[in-house]
């Protein structure tokens, strides 16, 4: 018996749309749950693991012009300084004893390079404590004068000679066959009497505070040559330092002299109104045209050794200060304004004392002060052509005047120290 035809039931999308989510839904589940979904199925959602830092980013490579700069702070921090053992030292930082320590500056120099600075070794060198440690270290600083044989053979040679000739030469004989009027060599110039470059004075009596004054200024320039060792710049050497103030004193001394004695001029102090004159006046003054000294006025030997002293300071400490770089260089020209009024007030102190007319001093400021700016210059350019020369030890640059940088050695130690 055949019974009712079977018929499917009409399919609906709401059931299938229901089945197929709830499938997804079991699926995806535990995943949702893990990211804290409240739909998901299962245990209460565990806490989600802290994400891992970045990585700093990779430093640009070196020299590439177009890489973004860096953040300093993100760049990993510099591993820190070896330490190294108490009561140890790096290797090479220094010397044991003063004694190694000379013996290693001094290994390659010779003769008088030892002691000084020379055109051969434009530099000089000691050896320094190194503080914190029992070591020491060379310190080689280039020098702004130095001696050369091309200059202190020439310039000792010519103070020789002319200070020879000047001792061969008698001023007495020479001044009364100058100035007598009955000479007949001199009759042209000698004329009717005293022929003078300068006005007499009004006085006739010489200023005698004036005169010692004079002295004491004139002792105070042979003090500063003998104190230049320490009174001029360091890293030139003391006996470079004595060398070029000496030689500017005795150049000026050598050539003053000669000149004085060869001119032969009779002081003021011999040229005075004698109508009111005794008997013991004139005799004073025929003691004393016969000394020496009385036919020495032109030109003045006092202002001149001042003025050699004094400009050879200025100069010296001028050149150091310009050679090192230092900014403050413009300040050690002020020395030379200060010399000009030492050098001049030493002449007006000599015509106050009726040794000297105002041209005696002028000439004298004037020859003094050539010969103590020429002396250091000479020396200075031995230094720069030392320095120039091939092979020449080259030593390290000199930072602003008044700082001294000295190596730092110590347990665990190992940098630079300074004083200014």
């Amino acid at each position: 018996m055949r019974g009712p035809p079977l018929r499917w039931p009409r399919w609906t999308p709401g059931p299938s749309l229901a089945l197929a989510s709830l499938c997804l839904a079991l699926a995806a589940g535990p995943a949702l749950a893990d990211d804290g979904d409240p739909w998901g199925v299962g245990a209460a959602p565990a806490p989600a693991p802290p994400a891992p830092a970045p990585a700093p980013p990779a430093p640009p490579p070196p020299g590439d012009p177009w890489a973004p700069p860096q953040d300093p702070a993100d760049a990993p921090p510099p591993p820190p300084p070896p330490v190294l053992p108490l009561g140890q030292a790096p290797p090479g930082a220094g010397f044991d004893s003063k004694d190694r320590c000379r013996a290693a500056w001094q290994a390659d120099r010779r003769g008088l390079s030892r002691v000084a600075a020379t055109w051969a070794h434009p530099s000089t060198e000691r050896c320094v404590y190194a503080a914190g440690a029992d070591r020491w270290a060379i310190q080689e600083r280039p020098a702004a004068m130095v001696l050369s044989a091309g200059v202190d053979l020439p310039l000792l040679a010519g103070a020789g000679a002319a200070g020879l000739a000047a001792a061969m030469t008698d001023p007495v004989a020479r001044g009364r066959d100058h100035w007598d009027p009955t000479s007949e060599s001199e009759r042209a110039a000698a004329g009717a009497g005293a022929q003078r470059r300068d006005p007499l004075p009004d006085r006739t009596e010489p200023d005698l505070v004036a005169r010692d004054a004079s002295d004491v200024i004139f002792g105070a320039a042979w003090a500063g040559v003998a104190l230049s060792p320490w009174g001029l710049p360091a890293r030139n050497g003391r006996l470079v330092n004595l060398a070029v103030v000496g030689e500017a004193a005795a150049l000026n001394v050598a050539v003053q002299q000669l000149v004085a004695r060869s001119v032969a001029e009779p002081r003021p102090l011999a040229f005075q109104d004698m109508s009111a004159w005794t008997d013991q006046d004139f005799a004073d003054v025929a003691g004393r045209l016969a000394r020496d000294d009385t036919w020495t006025s032109y030109y003045s030997g006092h202002t001149s050794t001042v003025a050699s002293v004094a400009y050879a300071y200025a100069t010296a400490w001028t050149i150091d200060a310009v050679d090192a770089g230092d900014g403050r260089a413009g300040l050690a020209l002020l020395l030379y304004p200060a010399a000009f009024m030492v050098s001049n007030l030493e002449g007006e102190l000599r015509v106050y004392a009726l040794a000297h007319d105002p041209t005696d001093v002028w000439v004298g400021h004037l020859a003094g002060g050539l010969i103590g700016i020429g002396v250091p210059t000479a020396h200075h350019l031995a230094a720069l052509h030392g320095r120039s020369r091939p092979g020449a030890p080259q030593a390290a640059p000199l930072g602003p005047r008044g700082v001294v940088v000295q190596p730092l050695v110590g347990p665990g130690t190992l940098g630079l120290q300074g004083r200014w």
